[in-house]
């Protein structure tokens, strides 16, 4: 009982963590998208 307690647990943090990766790299991702325009809008003008 106690082993599929853990390995349970162990998916929900896996998931958790694939999750949060992913959320955090779009997040980033727009971030530099947004910086990365901003600079060449900069640079045009």
């Amino acid at each position: 009982m106690p082993y599929s307690g853990n390995s349970s647990l162990a998916r929900v943090v896996r998931v958790s963590a694939v999750s949060l990766g992913l959320v955090y790299g779009a997040v980033m991702a727009s971030y530099y998208k947004g910086s990365a325009k901003k600079a060449s809008e900069k640079s045009a003008h």
